[in-house]
């Protein structure tokens, strides 16, 4: 078994993705969403709308998409029913990286996942081939129950393929769409799957597990998502589909189709076109999870530029807001692999799959709980401070202490209040120092980037109040 190695590309080898990489994968992106929709739209008009440095990248990357027939409706190459030393029996699943068959392999008399490059892309492109063979070797390389294993390459009548274990059972996005259908609304196998919050994450725990095994081998998914998470009846997962998967060690390849994904589970530094790293993968497993509990990504459908816009901004809403059914401690988890910075996500894949696990296993009190239901109240604070840009939310508590002090001036007359008063005046006197102090600190945060950054210094916040607010015991 290959040692793991820490996860640093190569400093000699090419960079794969820089902004202006990034840039053009994102308007490629764009143009194919909405080509889907407008079929007339022509690639000069488009780009007339993109910044002149790479409008003549994303044209003829748009010229080569078209004579690789992406975009045109060339017939496909249909495969026979005997491929070599394999029995195609049908087809489990076609996307951008190929088509996935059910085969037996007949010199062995076993039943294998077979795949080959879709019809029209890898069959006539070089570059496209080397892609393909990127794809078979990065997936053979890992060794882990979770990651579906590659048998074996070939060729067959100039086409490529890879074979490997057949993974039986159903993908997370096929029981999302079952349980989305009316018939399924009170019982069915898929409800009663997603009703089972400690399955769910007993489930994806094994899938954390998975990708901490690729990510100690410098390896990133990339497109981690429901359709490529399988669930057999046993509750094992399996991650398929390697085909946007990236090597930091490895040298790099010019990408062209490689950037489409799924918009909804890419994560913040993507969508700025910024490189993907381990912290990726567990972002996308957080939406993922967040959709298992609420029945929908938190970036609602819509055109790739409005849900990318979406996931730069941030301000995931707290699942509980839509189910209050949901633990508090899951919904903490969930949230915390959805944080904008990668830094503030779980340290690794195995971080998270220990947190999930001990979840699933009822590690957890009423005690554990009241702290995870003060995080997400401390959570949805920030959030609101952060969109009325702080100093509404501070003016507020200010108008509130000035109110306190003319209440202590109207009773201070009063001799049968005077000890009464005397405490209380100190004590307003207190909190609009410290509040004074807040927005000092908020307004120089604000400066430089946003009040929220200030207000996840927990132990500064926690100094206000003996849990992280502005209330104070009066005896």
């Amino acid at each position: 078994m290959p040692q793991p190695r820490p996860f640093a590309p190569d400093p000699t080898a090419p960079r794969s993705c820089n902004r202006d990489e990034g840039a053009l994968d994102l308007a490629l992106a764009a143009y194919l969403e909405r080509h889907e929709h407008e079929p007339e739209l022509e690639p000069e008009a488009f780009a007339a709308s993109l910044p002149e440095t790479i409008q003549p990248r994303v044209l003829r990357e748009l010229a080569e998409l078209r004579e690789l027939d992406r975009l045109t409706a060339a017939p496909a190459r249909e495969l026979p029913p005997r491929f070599g030393d394999f029995r195609l029996l049908h087809l489990l699943g076609e996307g951008g990286g190929g088509r996935v068959f059910e085969a037996e392999q007949i010199s062995l008399g076993r039943r294998v996942a077979l795949k080959t490059p879709r019809p029209g892309a890898g069959t006539r492109a070089p570059a496209q081939n080397a892609r393909f063979r990127r794809e078979a070797q990065i997936t053979a390389a890992l060794d882990h129950p979770g990651i579906a294993a590659v048998h074996g390459t070939g060729m067959h009548d100039g086409i490529p393929f890879y074979y490997g274990r057949l993974v039986e059972g159903w993908s997370l996005q096929q029981l999302l769409q079952a349980a989305r259908e009316p018939a399924a609304a009170h019982h069915g196998p898929a409800t009663a799957f997603l009703r089972d919050r400690p399955r769910i994450a007993a489930c994806l725990a094994r899938a954390a597990d998975a990708l901490a095994h690729a990510h100690e081998r410098s390896i990133v998914h990339r497109d981690i998502k429901p359709a490529n998470l399988m669930l057999d009846a046993h509750d094992r997962v399996t991650i398929i589909d390697f085909g946007l998967a990236e090597d930091a060690n490895a040298e790099a390849l010019t990408r062209t189709g490689d950037f489409l994904g799924t918009p909804q589970y890419m994560s913040p530094e993507q969508a700025n076109a910024a490189p993907a790293g381990p912290a990726s993968d567990v972002y996308a497993l957080g939406v993922v999870l967040y959709e298992c509990l609420t029945g929908a990504p938190p970036t609602p459908v819509g055109p790739v530029p409005h849900v990318l816009a979406a996931i730069r901004r941030g301000n995931i809403a707290d699942p509980t807001a839509t189910d209050a059914s949901i633990p508090a401690e899951l919904a903490a988890i969930t949230l915390r692999c959805l944080e904008t910075q990668p830094s503030a996500r779980f340290a690794s894949a195995g971080e998270l799959a220990t947190a999930l696990r001990h979840f699933a296993h009822g590690g957890f009190s009423a005690r554990t709980e009241r702290r995870a239901r003060r995080q997400l109240q401390r959570r949805a604070w920030r959030r609101s401070l952060h969109r009325r840009g702080g100093r509404a939310a501070l003016a507020t508590a200010g108008a509130v202490a000035a109110t306190l002090v003319a209440a202590c001036a109207w009773a201070g007359p009063l001799p049968t209040k005077a000890g009464a008063a005397a405490e209380l005046r100190a004590l307003v006197v207190a909190t609009t120092r410290r509040l004074a102090t807040l927005e000092a600190r908020v307004s120089s945060t604000l400066a430089r980037d946003s009040a929220a950054q200030l207000l996840n210094q927990r132990d500064e916040i926690g100094a206000v109040g003996p849990h992280g607010d502005l209330s104070v015991d009066v005896p």
